[in-house]
């Protein structure tokens, strides 16, 4: 649970402002770890202000690239770089046999809080921190899963959450591990509950049940694909579906862009909610499906 009620605004509050920041990035923002929290902090400063926000959101797989901070800039950032031959170099200069080992090794929750929380402290501001490969143990090992992390204004990780349904990219490229539908929860923070599902998670009914009626769900998304007229049907069938079949009647996608070697993501980031005749509306969409860009939602103060 996020059981800290003392986050920007404090209880007397009217509202709770959400950003979502549907990022564009790029192998230059992994050049280093100190790069990518100066480019961070100037997202979320300029952020801050134009608009007050008590929680901002950033899409999946955001601080799944991490371990570049590993690899040389000339290789990292080279046209011609390719995933086979970034893996190559990792064979030759770390102790693994895959990019799995490679991500398993170079996993880190430390540097996770170091980012992130460090974020969220110096800005006294909630962060939900996209995604990032967590190191996990299992039965028969250490296990890979794709895992999200919310921060408190302290900067204090006070929510996890595993992605459930994985890609085939993500099982037989990656070598990750399914997380556990049962260890997912809602999030009670300030009057309101909160839901969280990452990507391909949002395609399954089974989330309806586990998370409930909830006030306002967020969905990370980092979608692999040009986004065209076949994506947009796609993408109904996400977190509009969730929020149509299910309790839930407001939510939040924030999709990943931009590239990194040889992958790319597109896809708008968008606020939508149920309407008293069934339909979906869209109460805010990002500008463009392959940019940077923001949205934002206030929820009322809950009972």
């Amino acid at each position: 649970m996020f059981a800290d009620e003392t986050a920007s605004g404090g209880e007397g509050s009217t509202a709770f402002n959400i950003a979502g920041i549907q990022l564009e990035i790029s192998p230059e923002l992994y050049a280093s770890e100190a790069h990518f929290i100066s480019e961070m902090d100037q997202q979320i400063s300029g952020l801050l202000e134009k608009e007050a926000a008590d929680l901002i959101v950033f899409p999946e797989y955001t601080s799944a690239f991490f371990p570049a901070f590993m690899l040389p800039n000339r290789i990292l950032t080279s046209e011609q770089a390719t995933l086979d031959q970034i893996a190559a170099h990792i064979r030759n200069r770390f102790p693994a046999e895959s990019i799995r080992d490679f991500l398993v090794s170079q996993s880190s929750r430390d540097t996770m809080d170091r980012i992130w929380g460090g974020l969220a402290r110096k800005h006294s501001v909630a962060i939900l921190a996209g995604s990032y490969f967590a190191a996990h143990p299992g039965s028969r090992g250490t296990e890979l899963r794709n895992r999200s992390i919310l921060y408190n204004h302290h900067g204090n990780a006070v929510y996890s959450q595993d992605k459930v349904y994985l890609t085939e990219f993500e099982r037989s490229i990656l070598g990750l591990t399914p997380g556990r539908l049962w260890e997912a929860r809602p999030i009670e923070y300030r009057g309101h509950t909160l839901a969280v599902t990452i990507c391909r998670d949002s395609f399954f009914p089974a989330w309806e049940e586990r998370l409930g009626k909830v006030d306002f769900w967020i969905d990370i998304k980092a979608n692999g694909t040009e986004y065209d007229a076949e994506q947009a049907e796609v993408f109904a069938e996400a977190l509009p579906r969730r929020i149509l079949d299910g309790p839930a009647e407001e939510g939040m996608t924030v999709c990943l862009t931009g590239n990194f070697l040889e992958l790319f993501w597109e896809g708008y980031s968008s606020v939508i909610r149920e309407s008293d005749s069934g339909n979906i509306i869209y109460l805010s969409r990002s500008d463009t499906p392959r940019d940077q860009d923001i949205i934002r939602y206030t929820l009322e103060q809950g009972p």
